[in-house]
């Protein structure tokens, strides 16, 4: 049934999507974790990491990376031991997400790009 068939392919790419709003989310606890905090709990750090992400996604602003480090100032200012530290683990958040997220999607791309081009000739 080609209904179906729609209906599974939107499910896919629905549950994709939100696996990788996740793992973009797991970012800030992993990094918090590493740095041997445990002032909040995994969940609130979770949470606050999303509160963070549905604010800079909500600024029509190209990459809006003022406004996600913004938030993410203000939303962990208080559970770091040290502003240093803040900064360090903001940075190190943001350096795994942007550019884990922008190299992975180079190398999907290049090895598409080689896909197409052997299946060409």
């Amino acid at each position: 049934n080609r209904a179906l068939e729609i209906h599974d392919a939107a499910a896919n790419r629905i549950a994709a999507n939100a696996a990788c709003e996740l793992a973009q989310m797991a970012i800030a606890v992993f990094v918090y974790l590493a740095a041997g905090l445990d002032t909040i709990s995994v969940l609130d750090i979770f949470v606050l990491q999303s509160f963070c992400l549905i604010g800079s996604n909500s600024v029509p602003i190209p990459g809006a990376a003022g406004v996600s480090e913004g938030l993410y100032l203000s939303a962990f200012g208080s559970f770091f031991a040290s502003k240093t530290m803040l900064l360090n683990c903001m940075m190190a958040t943001r350096g795994i997400a942007y550019y884990i997220s922008f190299i992975f999607s180079g190398i999907l791309t290049f090895i598409h790009h080689i896909y197409i081009t052997l299946k060409k000739g």
